[in-house]
């Protein structure tokens, strides 16, 4: 099966500076471009870094859409903490509980492992409702922004670099098992009424957690362009490796409370 992926890779200064895309068959480079800071006019040298960035990311992202799909490999099945079997790719809305997310994410570890102690997608998504809460968002908001990696709990957390190079057969992946779960919870509607205020609470937490549970340091590591103009949370946030078993608790009795507040249809799988 042939695979197709790219590179955005930074450009020495005395080039330009800027991105370089490298748009890659099988290993093999096949066309990309150059995206040097001089083509962006703007006085913000952030700014300049973060369009073209994007610049780069858009043709990259027009490229893989056009590859040919391939065919899907036979499919496979895993089974759910609660014993229910579901497959990767077709997951069905029955095939969903709360349960079994709660118990998933309690325990997948956010940044691929790389936090400075172990920092869950459960407590990653408790954080995002308190500041949810902080922006006096309504109980719809608080639920959808729980929810809002849900579906992690049945393709994994991938982090957002490694998803760019996966491309369309990531995102397929990942949008149907979105879709099912919010399906599920009878969420579909609010997501897209909250959608923005989710994302950007979303990334005001990634925001915080890079400056809590990351060795991040500005002056030597790489600017994150999503992370611009973004303030972390003014309250602190931290891992550890307590009982996993915490934390889903902690996301199961937000849920009922959320939902009670919300006035949540009865048929919503618990």
């Amino acid at each position: 099966m042939t695979r197709y992926h790219y590179e955005i890779v930074p450009r020495p200064a005395d080039l330009g500076g800027g991105w370089r895309l490298r748009l890659l068959e099988d290993e093999r480079e096949v066309g990309g471009g150059v995206f040097p800071l001089a083509e962006y006019a703007t006085e913000n040298a952030d700014e300049a870094v973060l369009f073209a960035y994007e610049d780069a990311l858009a043709d990259a992202s027009a490229w893989l859409d056009s590859r040919p799909k391939e065919a899907a490999a036979a499919m496979a099945h895993m089974l759910t903490c609660s014993g229910i079997d579901y497959a990767p790719g077709a997951l069905r809305v029955q095939d969903v509980r709360i349960e079994d997310i709660a118990h998933a994410l309690s325990l997948i570890c956010r940044f691929g492992g790389h936090s400075a102690e172990h920092y869950s997608v459960a407590q990653h998504s408790l954080l995002v409702v308190r500041i949810l809460e902080a922006m006096e968002a309504p109980p719809e908001a608080l639920l959808c922004g729980l929810l809002h990696d849900a579906h992690e709990a049945y393709v994994g957390d991938v982090p957002t670099p490694i998803k760019a190079m996966l491309g369309t057969s990531w995102n397929d992946l990942e949008h149907q098992a979105e879709s099912a779960v919010l399906d599920a919870f009878g969420l579909r509607n609010s997501m897209n009424d909250w959608h923005d205020l989710v994302k950007h609470a979303d990334r005001v937490a990634l925001a915080t957690e890079r400056r809590d549970l990351l060795r991040y340091d500005m002056k030597i590591n790489r600017p994150w362009p999503i992370l611009h103009g973004v303030e972390p949370f003014p309250q602190q946030t931290a891992g550890g490796w307590g009982d996993c078993r915490h934390w889903a608790e902690a996301f199961l009795e937000r849920f009922v409370r959320l939902r009670e507040a919300c006035e949540a249809r009865p048929w919503i799988s618990t």
